[in-house]
């Protein structure tokens, strides 16, 4: 079963994604609504790392895709580019997180994958069910993740105020939540689970064999199924069966 710090491994690998752009020098733009629409083109990933407020939709199809929309001269701003494997959607150099963008929406077609991350206050909507031998999924910021899967070895990590909702079953699953945020997974069934809440985040999970949780704060664990449960705990935060 993979370890905690197996997670939070996954986080500082795909943090550096988001940060090479350096010294950002703040320019002028308006917002707008999406007016204009761009295909790119992409190949080789397996994963998907979001760094922003754009919002993200994957399907899973033979011949791999991307459709990104939004006003123009924001879309000039923003690059796709595969490295290592991993789809990254980010701003160029000179760009400022803080601009008020208006609304980027992103269309990508996946073979498969096996590793979403999503930085900033964006999200990553995943239509189809994937399946796949491990699952890792990183929400750092206030964004959101959502989708449905069926693995073998699942990791999460939420750092912030954000959120991963996830259905399917996974036979192993590590947990990782550090601040306030969440992890929806009350139909998401794995047999060992390993859940750390650092702060006051939540994790909703159904476990059926083991749940090995450690809580450090006032976050809670909220679990269905039958699993044998083993806890440590500093603060005020708790462990119950729904």
């Amino acid at each position: 079963m993979k370890k905690i710090a197996t997670s939070l491994g996954w986080l500082m690998l795909l943090i550096p994604f988001f940060t090479m752009a350096g010294t950002r020098t703040i320019y002028p733009v308006i917002k707008h609504t999406p007016s204009d629409s761009e295909t790119r083109q992409v190949s080789g990933f397996h994963g998907i790392a979001s760094g922003g407020s754009f919002n993200v939709t994957v399907n899973i199809g033979s011949q791999e895709s991307l459709k990104i929309e939004g006003d123009s001269e924001v879309l000039a701003k923003i690059e796709t580019v595969v490295e290592k494997g991993i789809l990254v959607i980010r701003t160029k150099r000179g760009m400022n997180w803080g601009w008020n963008t208006g609304k980027v929406n992103v269309y990508v077609t996946a073979r498969s994958l096996s590793t979403l991350t999503c930085s900033g206050s964006g999200s990553i909507t995943v239509e189809d069910r994937l399946k796949s031998a491990e699952l890792n999924t990183v929400v750092s910021g206030s964004g959101s993740i959502r989708l449905s899967a069926d693995t073998k070895d699942y990791n999460a990590v939420i750092s912030g105020s954000g959120s991963i909702s996830i259905a399917g079953s996974a036979t192993d699953a590590s947990i990782l939540v550090s601040g306030s945020g969440g992890f929806r997974g009350s139909d998401f069934s794995t047999s060992s689970t390993s859940v750390k809440v650092s702060g006051s985040g939540s994790v909703h999970v159904a476990a059926e064999k083991t749940l090995d949780a450690k809580l450090s704060g006032s976050g809670s664990v909220r679990y269905s199924g039958n699993a044998q449960v083993s806890m440590v705990k500093s603060g005020s935060g708790s462990v119950k069966k729904i």
